[in-house]
């Protein structure tokens, strides 16, 4: 399976895509996206969605976000729920399926812990993928791979769970 997922920012973002088989993970593409200094919110999202769009657009099986949790800060959790609802738009032109994943969600999937540093999350990350990074600098691409296996996990149960209802 193919999953493609972005962890929003509203300067940065980090946008992935890896490929899901049981337990083995990995990285076939990784973009970090930095906001300019003269572009506006709306194009940093255009131009989101736009590099989403080509990096899932005829390979991918699933595109996931990290949903928005920014529940104190209004502003900046209604400019990253901007973000997810475009996402989620660029999934439905395309004909994917959308999921958006909770911050605690992936960070357990990935480390074991919900409420897991940056730290662990990287050591975590690094071990999965073997270390076959490419150049990763970002929070926000540690914890794009870590929505993305999240999904993965959750797709794949969901996959085997229809199919025993089938066969059952």
């Amino acid at each position: 399976m193919i999953i493609t997922a972005i962890d929003p920012g509203t300067r940065s973002a980090g946008i992935v895509t890896i490929e899901m088989n049981g337990s083995d993970i990995a990285c076939l593409l990784n973009l970090p996206q930095k906001r300019g200094i003269d572009e506006t919110e709306a194009e940093f999202i255009d131009r989101l969605c736009g590099q989403v769009n080509l990096q899932a657009g005829g390979r991918s099986d699933l595109i996931a976000c990290e949903a928005s949790h920014y529940r104190l800060n209004h502003k900046t959790h209604a400019a990253l729920a901007k973000v997810c609802g475009a996402v989620e738009q660029v999934a439905l032109r395309i004909g994917l399926p959308y999921v958006e994943v909770q911050p605690a969600e992936w960070k357990k999937a990935v480390t074991g812990l919900g409420n897991a540093t940056y730290m662990a999350i990287r050591l975590c990350v690094r071990s999965i993928l073997k270390d076959k990074l490419i150049s990763w600098t970002t929070d926000h691409e540690f914890a794009a791979i870590g929505v993305a296996i999240a999904a993965g996990r959750a797709r794949e149960t969901e996959i085997k769970l229809s199919a025993a209802e089938k066969g059952g």
